[in-house]
């Protein structure tokens, strides 16, 4: 009997202990990636711009993006994808600025938790500083919020791809 006392207190502790410190947690969470480019602000902009271009850059399988109705550039212009790794889902275009970048917002499977995204351009000695970043709050769940550590992780490494493909398609056709 003291032996399952102490397995039960045993496993009460790994499995609350952990629960307890996740709810204390910040549900919310940013990532960055940053680049520069060999190629003037003027030149990366429409690739950001135009959704249709974002299928050559934005993810490795072209085949997996669409482009939405309604605008092919600018506010409003969105992209959709088909069950994927991270599920259903669309981007749309929320600002447009030549000098400054594309706002623009991620929405995944059921939508409870948009993600808030960012391309900034800045003029630098060798072309452009490209600075992507998103922004997300994964709510209460605390299995989510420990899981955020390692997710920011993987998005940070998903960005700099992002970021290396449109360098590649940028500096290739300037």
């Amino acid at each position: 009997m003291k032996l399952l006392r102490t397995t039960l207190a045993l496993a009460a502790l790994l499995i609350g202990v952990p629960l307890i410190v996740a709810t204390c947690m910040d549900s919310t969470w940013e990532v960055e990636a940053r680049r520069t480019l060999d190629a003037p602000p003027a030149s990366v902009h429409p690739w950001l711009d135009a959704v249709g271009r974002w299928r050559s850059w934005a993810v490795a399988d072209a085949a997996l993006l669409e482009v939405g109705t309604g605008p092919v550039r600018g506010p409003g212009a969105r992209l959709h994808w088909g069950p994927s790794r991270l599920g259903p889902g669309r981007l749309e275009l929320t600002a447009s600025d030549p000098a400054r970048g594309v706002w623009f917002d991620v929405h995944l499977g059921d939508d409870r938790h948009p993600i808030r995204g960012v391309i900034l351009l800045a003029p630098a000695a060798a072309g452009t500083e490209v600075t992507l970043i998103c922004r997300g709050d994964v709510g209460p769940d605390p299995l989510a919020k420990l899981a955020l550590p390692w997710a920011k992780g993987e998005l940070e490494r998903g960005l700099a791809s992002v970021l290396e493909r449109l360098g590649r398609r940028v500096e290739a056709a300037d």
